[in-house]
């Protein structure tokens, strides 16, 4: 075995087992002889040298070992090491870990948390190839990513230059093995030529790719660079430098103050128009909206709004900041926001969650009240709970007979192209004291209302 192993090469099928060991007569051998023996259970083998092996490389020989076993049982196998050189169960199959499933729902959920509130992660999970680069480095690190995008790549490059290759015991050709700077340089070039010939497949947009220089840059680079996007004098690379600053370990205190002052007058944003504004420059900007804490009642309202307007599973996690924010606009946002998400995840990180003085709006009644129903009874039990219901487009051939009986409503409002055979149903809310219909909403009849309308 020593010998097998000392030139790298991989170790021997079984049709090569004579000529690995340099018998004289290996070629005299006829086609599928080794194989044939092996399948009828009529061989012996002999295996010595184990002992002497590198320790590094013993797990590619137990490989070895284990799928000549599973493929070819019956045989006789004749294994000779030092007894002191390894263990009475070296070829011993693991025993499954009990712990497995649980384990990996635990790594289902901290990866889906991770890809949801990491924009980076988000993106680069949209492609097949990364997405698999991500759930592969995710297990390799027990379940932890890097916090930012610059540690995440470098986690990978780590990873997949070197790492990955040693650890299963693959040799670069003829033997020549490059160190991981080379490697880097080389990827460098091919990427750049990708970015300027626009043949890019991965997530390789000039933000990222600014973003990543500063990281990447040193300190007089860097302040050039972000100076560079300062003076192009426009909101949207005046975030971007912004943005940067969560990789720039080190700045200028003149350039840091200088972006600090031009992006405090729209974050937190104070106004819709404000709000607009980040929106139209794009995504990244989740990444800058501050938390609930701190902010005036207006600022929160237009933080929920730009979150609600992108619309990505980022936005989302933002938005489940803001589901104890007392202010009344700033709920009745987060409640008029259930369409612009997954209908299921939505009512169930963020409707079930608001009091019920909150208003919601549903915007498919009857795509919103069957998926509460199948799917999120958490979410139907919450509108059980409401005192204002805001319901667009058509409701499901139920009609307001589809909506829980128990609600504490006051108010409903019905808009656009509603039609419905009969308002009765309403009287099933004693409580309600006001009835909007809204632009063309049709009914065959409307009863009076105990409270009046």
């Amino acid at each position: 075995m020593r010998t097998l192993t000392r030139t790298g090469a991989a170790l021997p099928t079984p049709d090569g087992f004579l000529t690995a060991v340099g018998c004289p007569v290996s070629g005299a051998q006829p086609d599928g002889w080794a194989h044939r023996v092996l399948a009828a259970g009529r061989a012996l083998l002999l295996i010595d040298g184990l002992d002497e092996i590198p320790e590094r490389e013993r797990r590619a020989t137990l490989s070895w070992l284990r799928d000549l076993l599973d493929a070819f049982p019956g045989n006789l196998w004749l294994v000779t090491p030092r007894p002191s050189a390894v263990r009475d169960d070296w070829l011993t199959p693991d025993a499954p870990d009990p712990d497995v499933p649980d384990l990996l729902v635990t790594y289902e959920q901290s990866l889906l948390t991770a890809v949801r509130t990491k924009p980076d992660l988000g993106r680069l999970a949209t492609n097949p190839l990364t997405c698999g680069l991500i759930c592969a480095l995710h297990h390799d690190r027990r379940g932890y990513l890097p916090h930012g995008r610059k540690e995440l790549y470098d986690a990978a490059l780590g990873m997949l230059l070197s790492r990955r290759d040693r650890e299963r015991d693959m040799r670069g050709p003829d033997g020549v093995e490059l160190a991981d700077e080379p490697q880097i340089q080389l990827l460098q070039r091919l990427a750049y030529w990708l970015i300027r010939n626009g043949r890019t497949e991965l997530d390789s947009q000039w933000e990222d790719v600014i973003r990543m220089t500063v990281a990447h840059a040193r300190p007089r680079e860097r302040a050039e660079l972000l100076r560079g996007l300062l003076s192009k004098n426009e909101l949207r690379t005046d975030l971007l430098a912004m943005a940067c600053l969560e990789h720039a370990t080190e700045i200028a205190p003149s350039v840091h103050k200088e972006i600090k002052e031009r992006t405090a007058a729209i974050l937190p944003p104070r106004s819709r128009n404000e709000s607009k504004m980040l929106v139209d420059a794009g995504p990244f900007v989740l990444e800058l909206l501050p938390g609930t804490g701190g902010l005036e009642d207006d600022e929160a309202e237009e933080v929920v709004h730009t979150a609600a307007a992108l619309g990505t599973d980022a936005a989302l996690v933002c938005l489940k900041r803001f589901r104890d924010n007392p202010s009344p606009d700033t709920r009745f946002k987060l409640g008029d926001s259930w369409h612009r998400f997954d209908t299921d995840r939505y009512a169930q990180e963020v409707i079930q969650h608001l009091p019920a003085t909150a208003n919601i709006t549903v915007t498919s009644p009857a795509l919103a009240l069957s998926r509460c129903r199948d799917h999120s009874p958490q979410a139907l039990d919450r509108l059980s709970c409401l005192e204002t219901l805001i319901l667009y487009s058509p409701l499901p051939p139920a009609g307001l007979d589809a909506l829980p009986k128990d609600a504490p409503l006051t108010t409903l409002i019905l808009g656009d192209e509603h039609t419905f055979p009969d308002l009765a149903p309403i009287r099933s809310w004693p409580s309600l004291t006001q009835l909007y219909l809204r632009k063309s909403v049709k009914s065959s009849g409307t009863p009076s209302l105990c409270s009046g309308a």
